[in-house]
C-alpha cells in the first residue's frame, strides 16, 4: 500500500492552557528528570556542532520552543515556532522570530548557515510528512541540517508503550521509528548521514542527527560517525 502525506501538521493537534508557555519555559527542563534531559541534549549538540564545524552565518532553530538549544547555535539565530505564545517567551532572543511551520518555510532557498530542528520529528507519525520537513530544512540550508527522532528500539520507547497499552491507548502524540527508517526519511528528502548521537544508547529514545545534502555518485562522502549500530 503506498503511504500518503495528510499533512497532519503537529502543530495543529495540541490544546494548550492559559499560560503553558511560560510553564513550559521555567519548569519543563528545570525539575524531575528534566535536568539530566537538558545536559544529555546539550551534550549531543555540542558534539555534533563540533563535528560539523562552526560555520560563520545565521542559524534557523524551528522549532525554537522557548530558545533552550538556540543559545548553543554559533552565530545569530532565527527563531520560527507555531506558537506565538513560546515565540513571545524567548528571553534573550538572538535575531527575528517568527511564526511560521516546518512544512512550508517561508524563506530562500540557502538562507542560513545551518539548521536545527529539535523536538519536532516524533511527533509526525508519517513518513511522507517528514520527509516534507527534512526537504525544507534541506532546502533553506547551505550547510549543515541538525535534526532529532524519537528511537523505537530504546527502553524509553518500551515503557511507553507498555504504558499506552495499560490505559487502553491505542495513539500517542509521540511516537518511534528505527535509525534506518530515519536514514530512508534523510535519503528522501535529499540529505546523508554525518553522525548521529543517542542521549543514552538503548536506554533514551532520543537521538540527535547531523546530515549535509546528499553529494553526487563518485564524489566522496567522507568518514560517518553513528556513535551506535544501524537497528
Amino acid at each position: 500500500m503506498t503511504e500518503r502525506s495528510t499533512d497532519r501538521r503537529p502543530e495543529r493537534a495540541f490544546e494548550r492552557p492559559p499560560g503553558w508557555e511560560l510553564e513550559y519555559r521555567d519548569r519543563r527542563f528545570r525539575s524531575g528528570s528534566g535536568p539530566g534531559t537538558d545536559r544529555r541534549e546539550r551534550r549531543a549538540l555540542r558534539a555534533l556542532l563540533a563535528r560539523a564545524g562552526a560555520r560563520p552565518g545565521t542559524w534557523l532553530d524551528v522549532p525554537s520552543g522557548a530558545g533552550r538549544m538556540s543559545e548553543l547555535l554559533p552565530g545569530p539565530v532565527v527563531a520560527v515556532d507555531h506558537s506565538l505564545e513560546i515565540l513571545r517567551a524567548i528571553r534573550a532572543p538572538r535575531g527575528p522570530r517568527l511564526r511560521a511551520t516546518a512544512f512550508e518555510l517561508p524563506f530562500a532557498d540557502a538562507s542560513f548557515a545551518g539548521v536545527l530542528c529539535h523536538r519536532l520529528l516524533h511527533h509526525v507519525p508519517l513518513a511522507g510528512d517528514r520527509v516534507r520537513i527534512l526537504a525544507e530544512l534541506r532546502r533553506v540550508s547551505e550547510g549543515p541540517v541538525i535534526a532529532s527522532f524519537f528511537h523505537a528500539v530504546s527502553l524509553q520507547n518500551a515503557r511507553r508503550a507498555l504504558a499506552r497499552r495499560l490505559r487502553g491507548k491505542r495513539r500517542s502524540s509521540r511516537g518511534g521509528i528505527t535509525l534506518r527508517a530515519f536514514l530512508r526519511d534523510l535519503a528522501a528528502a535529499g540529505l546523508e548521514l554525518v553522525a548521529a548521537r543517542p542521549l543514552l544508547p538503548f536506554v533514551s529514545e532520543q537521538w540527535l542527527v547531523l546530515a549535509r545534502p546528499r553529494r553526487a555518485a563518485g564524489t566522496g562522502s567522507g568518514p560517518v560517525d553513528q556513535g551506535a549500530k544501524r537497528d
